[in-house]
């Protein structure tokens, strides 16, 4: 297991599990990907275009990140949220094909717990679908839906002398 922090783990996992799916991958092309990971200081494309679209982009969620304590184990839960653009209207083109995709494809993830040691439990939590101009992730105005799914992650890690031991 890499030395990576766990939250890092599970958003790296998440890319691997969208881009080994065929079908959504063929949907979204590789260069409308936006990983928040790696060397690029700002990841976020300035300028889309049309042929941009659509995009998707793996974002953090904020809100509490309660830990819960046993005698020997904590727990918390992260959550992650997949936003796309779909820069059309129309929603048999784009927004349904690509949603389809990612609710089969998380499905799937979350009742192999991502296939992580450390990942107790995974559960789609929200589905957002937003109008003809709200555009995610980049508020460009181009006509278009946009959708967020979130994914709800529950990471277990052992307890030794009430440090937190990372597999």
């Amino acid at each position: 297991m890499s030395t990576t922090d766990p939250f890092t783990v599970v958003y790296n996992r998440l890319w691997d599990i969208i881009e080994g799916d065929y079908y959504l991958s063929s949907l979204i092309k590789i260069g409308s990907r936006i990983k928040l990971t790696g060397t690029a200081q700002n990841p976020l494309k300035s300028n889309t275009q049309d042929g941009d679209k659509p995009q998707l982009i793996i974002a953090p969620v904020g809100g509490p990140l309660t830990p819960h304590m046993s005698s020997s184990s904590v727990s918390v839960t992260k959550r992650y949220t997949f936003a796309v653009a779909t820069g059309k209207l129309t929603v048999d083109s784009v927004l349904f094909p690509i949603q389809w995709g990612l609710f089969c494809v998380l499905m799937k993830a979350t009742n192999n717990h991502l296939c992580l040691s450390f990942v107790k439990n995974a559960d789609i939590t929200e589905d957002i679908f937003e109008g003809a101009d709200a555009e995610l992730p980049d508020n460009d105005n181009t006509a278009g839906w946009s959708l967020g799914l979130t994914l709800s992650v529950q990471m277990v890690f052992n307890r030794d002398n009430n440090n937190v031991v990372y597999p």
